[in-house]
């Protein structure tokens, strides 16, 4: 996990109630954009299990790097991944595990890694620069 304040321990203890180990997860904070680039381009998915994500730039910046997203509908995380089966229902029973049987290594996810990768430069810092500044002139 990376990002955010330190785990408490009653978030520790749902992660062990999900039934992974507490030495199977990290929690990375302070992370540089350079360590973060890496992280995102050697992954092999990432998660974003929310429906609070204000502009899905993680999930911008994971797809420009080539991760495949996983994440929650119901979001900003909508448009920029698109119309796709890796997305999910939070509120779904069987969501979880509908997404993990697509599979992760597979060519199916290696094409959704490449559309996702093609739609990601859709979102650009400069584009939503000028974009932004067009809406201020207008007014």
């Amino acid at each position: 996990m990376v990002g955010g304040e330190p785990l408490s321990p009653s978030e520790w203890a749902e992660i062990e109630a999900c039934g992974l180990s507490i030495k199977s997860v990290q929690h990375l904070t302070g992370i540089s954009n350079d360590v973060l680039r890496r992280l995102y381009s050697n992954c092999l998915a990432l998660l974003i299990p929310s429906i609070y994500e204000g502009f899905g730039l993680p999930a911008a910046e994971a797809a420009r790097c080539g991760a495949l997203v996983l994440s929650a509908r119901g979001s900003a995380l909508d448009e920029i991944v698109g119309e796709t089966e890796y997305a999910f229902e939070l509120s779904l029973k069987g969501e979880a595990s509908r997404v993990l049987r697509l599979g992760l290594h597979n060519a199916n996810a290696e094409q959704e890694r490449k559309r996702l990768q093609v739609r990601s430069l859709m979102f650009d810092w400069d584009a939503s620069t000028t974009k932004l500044m067009e809406i201020y002139n207008d007014l």
